[in-house]
């Protein structure tokens, strides 16, 4: 098994353990990575001609812009993102939705003072856990 479905595996069960002994900012950190992981997987397994084109596409425009930047999170979910909406558009806004409220809510539980809630602890589980599911079943992993 690769190291990086490992670590998503692992980083979902550490959520859930966190998220029950209340632990709700570090559960949304660990089930963000936990979607990220498998991204990561399916750039190196299932896209990585396409994401090595994607990559020199993105720094040509760097080049071109003097205000470019986008971080490699931004970046791979784009990319992500851009490759679903060329098979299944409807999959491709809905993954787009909602990894952008998953990073929102891993925004504010890792840098912002803000308290997190269960609600918003079970809205992050249910939400990567959705996620993680439709890129597996998309990917065919």
């Amino acid at each position: 098994m690769s190291e990086y479905i490992t670590k998503s595996l692992n980083n979902f069960e550490s959520a859930e353990l966190l998220f029950n002994n209340e632990k709700y900012s570090s559960s949304i950190h660990c089930v963000y990575y936990s979607t990220y992981q498998i991204i990561l997987y399916i750039l190196k397994y299932k896209l990585n001609n396409e994401w090595d084109s994607f990559q020199e596409r993105k720094y040509a425009e760097s080049l071109n812009s003097k205000n470019f930047k986008e971080d490699s999170h931004n970046l791979t979910i784009s990319f992500i993102k851009e490759n679903i909406t060329t098979t299944n558009e409807t999959f491709g806004r809905l993954f787009d939705s909602k990894i952008g409220i998953l990073k929102r809510y891993r925004h504010t539980a890792d840098y912002k003072e803000d308290a997190i809630d269960t609600k918003t602890a079970t809205i992050s589980l249910n939400l990567s856990r959705t996620i993680n599911d439709e890129l597996i079943k998309h990917f065919a992993l």
